[in-house]
């Protein structure tokens, strides 16, 4: 019998909330009945800060902890809607939304065909490997929105990006997605994630590197166990190459092939918060500053040499 690896898989910012005593019934029955209200009114989608503001003028105090309770008890049988990104859906919607996923997985995977790439011996199976991994790039992504969705997020403004197709540096630069987690109105952190279809050194040398310029890194894997035996089949495939992902301090996104080719992707350990160097850092930003700029975290490039003089 295997022993169960326990990983810290829940948001550190939230779990103390997840975990505190029960809200009052008459609270909880209040944001159930306010939210199936507004989903019917908005064609089966909500967002959580829309939920929220509802539930602070019907005067529940608790409302921001509250909406964390009703997204932690998506598809449960008292809640029978679901969450994802920044909103609710009604059962209906959501499976719009999965066949809109599918659509997308599918068209990063035909576009991941159409990159120059020099020919090689064995290039048919690595450009095989390649689509694969950009179809799980688009799952993890929508994650990436779950997961750092806050009321600080501006809801204007995207949260993750895919950008493996950039190439936006050396081989160990080159993340495959950037998120920004809005830790505060003022203070955001920058996230980078590598996506690899084998749990390998490679993997981690490169999640390692980019822990010089982010705050905060994943490596996001498939797997082939149910999702709570996910960090006990990567720590029996290499315990040593597991043991580098805890003490690196990295996090890990178990991704689990669903039905047809799509994924679910969780967090089975949630990423340790880095020192990094400034200058690295820096440069990071300016091989990304298309997508930083466009998530409202960096100030648009001045495209005037000098000051202008009234």
């Amino acid at each position: 019998m295997t022993n169960h690896v326990d990983c810290f898989a829940e948001d550190p910012r939230t779990s103390s909330e997840q975990i505190a005593a029960g809200f009052p019934e008459a609270d909880l029955q209040t944001a159930i009945e306010v939210l199936g209200v507004l989903l019917a009114e908005n064609s089966g989608c909500v967002s959580s800060l829309a939920l929220r503001k509802a539930l602070e003028r019907k005067g529940i105090e608790e409302a921001r902890q509250l909406v964390v309770h009703l997204r932690l008890s998506d598809g449960s049988p008292r809640l029978s809607v679901h969450h994802s990104g920044r909103s609710f859906y009604s059962a209906e919607k959501y499976q719009d939304l999965e066949r809109e996923r599918e659509k997308a997985a599918e068209a990063a995977s035909q576009n991941e065909d159409t990159q120059p790439r020099p020919s090689a011996e064995g290039e048919t199976e690595r450009r095989a490997n390649r689509q694969q991994e950009a179809r799980l790039v688009t799952y993890v992504c929508d994650a990436l929105e779950e997961i750092y969705s806050t009321e600080f997020s501006p809801e204007d403004r995207r949260i993750a990006f895919d950008v493996h197709n950039t190439r936006a540096g050396g081989d160990y630069e080159n993340v495959d997605l950037i998120a920004v987690d809005w830790r505060s109105p003022a203070h955001v952190d920058l996230v980078t994630v590598e996506v690899k279809l084998q749990f390998s050194p490679q993997l981690i040398q490169q999640a390692s590197n980019y822990c010089r310029f982010s705050d905060r890194v994943w490596i996001a894997v498939p797997i082939q166990a149910d999702l709570l035996d996910a960090a006990t089949e990567l720590r029996e495939s290499s315990p040593r190459l597991f043991d580098q992902v805890i003490e690196r301090g990295l996090g890990v996104l178990a991704c689990r092939r669903t039905y047809g080719r799509s994924y679910t992707v969780l967090p089975i350990q949630w990423p340790r918060r880095l020192t990094i160097d400034p200058v690295e850092r820096h440069e990071f930003v300016e091989r990304h500053r298309d997508c930083l700029e466009e998530a409202g975290v960096v100030p648009p490039r001045r495209t005037d040499r000098y000051p202008r003089i009234s």
